[in-house]
């Protein structure tokens, strides 16, 4: 199921909500965040203290889904996690940071490299 960001929005206000839950594709609310390309939505998810690491049902994470849209401010949100885990692959054998040197978007990689 496809949330877009009002409806996303709405979610975060609920309260007694499992924000680790995935939906039938496996995707966090997390996930579903990075691939709106809403920064400040991303941020107010990031401030629940989601799990950054859930995959989806193709592998891919919140941060590979930011890192693909080329949206360097999510990228930095979700580098800021304590616990996050760069090196999750895909089903496709790419992490955030190889699609990222496969795009060629140098500022990125810096933000991965630091």
């Amino acid at each position: 199921m496809y949330l877009c960001c009002f409806q996303l929005r709405k979610l975060l206000k609920q309260k007694n909500i499992n924000f680790n839950e995935v939906n039938s594709k496996k995707e966090s609310i997390l996930l579903l965040a990075a691939k709106t390309n809403d920064s400040t939505l991303l941020e107010k998810v990031v401030e629940k203290k989601v799990d950054p690491n859930i995959q989806n049902n193709i592998g891919e994470t919140a941060l590979s889904c930011a890192a693909h849209s080329d949206n360097l401010n999510n990228v930095k949100n979700l580098l800021a996690y304590p616990n996050i885990n760069i090196h999750l692959a895909g089903s496709n054998k790419k992490t955030a940071m190889s699609s990222t040197m496969i795009h060629g978007n140098l500022d990125m990689l810096k933000v991965f490299i630091q």
